[in-house]
């Protein structure tokens, strides 16, 4: 996981891979909402940067993510990796200037603290597009 605090009370966004846990997405997310209560913080809003939700993890694939979270779940498909769309080497996001979007949801939360979940074995497509974001930390 990666930590980006903006300040020591600020917005802190995480990134993950789902390897080995497309089958049992309601134990992962149960297990983040109790590790957020025990910190003191409300259940986090989910962010999936994948290109597409078509995969083979059960768990992950198409709406089911989605469905499990409700209104705690966003589709940033302009974050996601252009590479594994078109099935070639490499990192390209879709859509850089999209992290922005990202920022402002994170900041925009009372609770500010945001989950992208980059939920494909490639996490390092997250690690990429987090660095590109102005975060405004002197």
């Amino acid at each position: 996981m990666i930590a980006r605090p903006a300040s020591r009370a600020g917005t802190t966004l995480f990134s993950f891979g789902y390897w080995g846990s497309g089958s049992a997405t309601p134990a992962l997310v149960e297990a983040v909402d109790a590790a957020e209560a025990l910190r003191g913080f409300e259940r986090p809003l989910w962010v999936d940067i994948r290109i597409s939700r078509s995969v083979r993890a059960v768990g992950f694939r198409d709406h089911a993510f989605e469905r499990l979270l409700g209104p705690r779940y966003i589709w940033m498909p302009d974050l996601g990796n252009l590479s594994v769309q078109e099935h070639r080497a490499g990192i390209e996001i879709k859509n850089p200037a999209a992290a922005e979007a990202l920022l402002g949801y994170a900041l925009s939360r009372r609770t500010r603290r945001v989950r992208p979940s980059e939920v494909h074995p490639r996490r390092h497509d997250a690690d990429a597009v987090l660095p590109t974001i102005d975060w405004g930390i002197d």
